[in-house]
């Protein structure tokens, strides 16, 4: 990929990478409505970006016990950050269906974890995640698969909850068990930045951008609201008929679907998560879910 004045070679990473993906989308958009405001001007940053660079974007193949899935060598929140704001359920371009994509590779992660368990016991269906994040040593890129980084046990709240969307069921039996058996990881402002059970490490500080995904999954989860407002946005749309994006019907026993739709149960979810983590509210602080936005 190509961006900027001087064109500079962003080497390697994959559409749904959450570092870049979303400009690079903006971007396309910005170019299809290049009218007005910051968005022209972020397109003209991106001149470069086409559907043709979309298209020479590096999509590995992993497999990680018998789940395939386009990702990179790099930790889980790769798959999140972009997906916190694009909704990207029952779409497709002709490479992959990315929000099922991503929920594989958080299945993949989960079961990377249960293997782990084998040298931190700590790990299990009820605890696990790990992406970049504080350690007892400071700031650490790790995770997997494949393996990344000195892993020693600790977990990380924000690589589950980021992926609330993705498998619900399975994230909140996480969030549960760190909130119910692990005290010291919840704070005034949510969950700390990580922990480690096997050496009783607990880290002092609540970093915002790992919060940040935390509440915006958990928004999505709960109501769409994230998406439904972003996905108002007239460039969004122009983004995907640039990228060749189309809409698709889950298959009846696709695993990978039956894993990510929550749609029918998000009332349960909603009910589930206010109950373990958010003290009710009047009616009127949730009226946000029902706010109409302007589409520019």
């Amino acid at each position: 990929m190509w961006s900027g004045p001087g064109f500079r070679k962003i080497p390697h990473c994959f559409p749904t990478d959450g570092r870049r993906s979303l400009a690079f989308a903006l971007s396309m958009g910005s170019l299809q409505r290049a009218d007005d405001d910051v968005f022209a001007r972020i397109g003209v940053f991106f001149s470069s970006a086409t559907a043709g660079t979309w298209a020479a974007w590096k999509r590995l193949t992993f497999e990680y016990d018998g789940l395939r899935y386009v990702g990179s060598f790099a930790p889980l929140f790769v798959h999140q950050y972009s997906q916190a704001w694009f909704d990207f359920r029952g779409k497709r371009d002709k490479y992959a269906d990315y929000f099922a994509n991503s929920a594989i590779a958080t299945d993949a992660h989960r079961l990377f974890c249960l293997e782990l368990a084998k040298q931190f016991p700590d790990y299990s269906d009820d605890l696990w995640g790990i992406t970049a994040s504080d350690s007892e040593k400071g700031y650490v890129i790790w995770g997997g698969p494949p393996e990344v980084g000195p892993i020693d046990g600790t977990v990380v709240p924000s690589a589950s909850a980021g992926s609330l969307p993705f498998l619900p069921q399975p994230v909140m039996r996480v969030l549960r068990t760190m909130k119910s058996r692990y005290p010291a990881a919840w704070s005034k402002y949510g969950f700390v930045n990580s922990f480690n059970p096997l050496k009783n490490w607990y880290d002092g500080d609540v970093v915002g951008i790992d919060t940040g995904i935390t509440m915006l999954m958990a928004r999505d989860a709960r109501s769409g609201f994230v998406w439904n407002t972003f996905m108002q946005n007239r460039r969004r749309s122009a983004a995907w008929s640039a990228l060749g994006s189309k809409r698709i019907s889950p298959r009846l026993g696709d695993a990978a679907s039956e894993r990510s739709c929550f749609s029918s149960n998000r009332r349960n979810f909603a009910s589930c998560f206010d109950r373990c983590f958010a003290p009710r509210l009047p009616k009127a602080d949730r009226s946000e879910d029902s706010i109409q936005f302007p589409t520019d």
